[in-house]
């Protein structure tokens, strides 16, 4: 069969500027899954009639998502322009090495589902900004996995131990995120502004596309359907010349 990356209606991933557009972006496609398209009840989905509609349509009170207290400030600004506010960041408790209370993901989890809360995602932490501590992806993607929630990890900072055969374990179950954050501008030594959102589903990059009749056509190449910018630099060049 054909490799699903050579085909151009799908994408493996977005190249952005930078670790927070990757976040909201990994949160975008998170929402308009969690609340897409109803064909048997006769709606278009949240990316066609919005937050409101989509809330109405399937019986929720309200969306959030869910991770640690030591999640980036970009959740922030996902949350707020995602329309479900800054307060819809619900956060949860750490050790004393910093990674994430598991039992506090799935009881909030819970407390969500009993009020009629949306739950549009789990969020995991592989390199906090200010400890470098990484949450147990590993346990953090089996409760989102149970519950049936996307799972975003954002690796931003931490992405890159991937390449390394000390550290790589550290990162275990990272692979079973619906989507990644990794910035090159870290520890892949790029310039800055090479932020990266990777996904385990390439379906999931058509959840946001958007098209137009001059460029970015439907069925082309550009992968610029699939991101939140429009016109960009060109950054990839130095990942791929590097790598």
């Amino acid at each position: 069969g054909v490799q699903t990356c050579a085909l151009p209606i799908l994408a493996l991933g977005m190249f952005t500027s930078g670790g927070t557009i990757a976040n909201i972006t990994g949160l975008w496609a998170a929402r308009n899954r969690a609340l897409g398209p109803d064909e048997a009840g006769g709606f278009a989905g949240i990316e066609q009639r919005g937050l409101l509609e989509a809330a109405l349509h399937y019986g929720y009170k309200g969306a959030v998502v869910i991770g640690s207290d030591l999640m980036h400030y970009s959740f922030k600004k996902a949350t707020d322009v995602l329309g479900i506010g800054v307060q819809g960041l619900v956060t949860c408790s750490h050790d004393e090495r910093y990674r994430v209370n598991v039992d506090d993901v799935a009881k909030k989890i819970q407390e969500c589902k009993d009020r009629n809360i949306c739950v549009l995602a789990v969020v995991g932490i592989a390199g906090a900004t200010e400890t470098g501590a990484i949450d147990d992806l590993d346990a953090l993607a089996t409760v989102a996995e149970e519950h049936g929630i996307h799972f975003h990890v954002d690796a931003a900072w931490g992405g890159p131990a991937l390449f390394s055969a000390d550290l790589a374990p550290m990162l275990k179950g990272m692979e079973r995120a619906d989507s990644v954050t990794i910035d090159g501008h870290k520890q892949l030594f790029m310039p800055m502004g090479c932020g990266m959102l990777l996904l385990k589903d390439p379906n999931n990059s058509n959840y946001i596309s958007k098209t137009a009749s001059y460029i970015i056509r439907k069925g082309s190449n550009d992968l610029g359907r699939f991101t939140l910018e429009g016109s960009r630099p060109a950054n990839a060049v130095y990942m791929h010349a590097n790598l």
